[in-house]
């Protein structure tokens, strides 16, 4: 099973950072041109559905799970899976001297018929998250 984990820390304190990225508006705070929309499905105290639709790549939806207690938020792909046979990301957001820790966590699995994929599907997403991360941390040091 694929695994990527990386590691930013923000200029900011760990409850703003939670709640500014767990915002669905977020993403296009990062990146304004864009061509990523997201539609809200459900939401209640914890649970935020929603469609995301990028133009490049297509659109599903997902779920994320907010755990304000410990400043977690887990996202899983629901529908389609397809080309998955699961995807989850993990936020954890820690504090430390005022600045936050934001560890960051994806694993996924392919499905049967698209196994030989894998290799190359890891090095597309592995490829994007530390630039994501960093993109992140200058948000959060312009934004203070």
């Amino acid at each position: 099973m694929p695994h990527i984990a990386e590691t930013v820390t923000l200029n900011c304190n760990a409850q703003r950072a939670f709640e500014e990225i767990g915002d669905l508006g977020f993403i296009r705070k990062l990146n304004p041109d864009a061509d990523i929309d997201n539609q809200l499905i459900l939401q209640n105290e914890r649970i935020k559905r929603y469609k995301l639709s990028v133009k490049s790549v297509g659109e599903w939806v997902s779920e994320r799970i907010m755990v304000p207690e410990s400043l977690t938020m887990i996202t899983h792909r629901m529908d389609p899976l397809n080309p998955f046979q699961f995807l989850i990301v993990l936020h954890h957001y820690q504090e430390i001297d005022g600045k936050t820790l934001l560890t960051y966590k994806e694993e996924f699995e392919m499905d049967e018929n698209h196994k030989s994929e894998e290799p190359r599907v890891f090095e597309s997403i592995a490829k994007r998250v530390k630039p994501n991360l960093q993109k992140i941390a200058r948000y959060f040091d312009c934004n203070e």
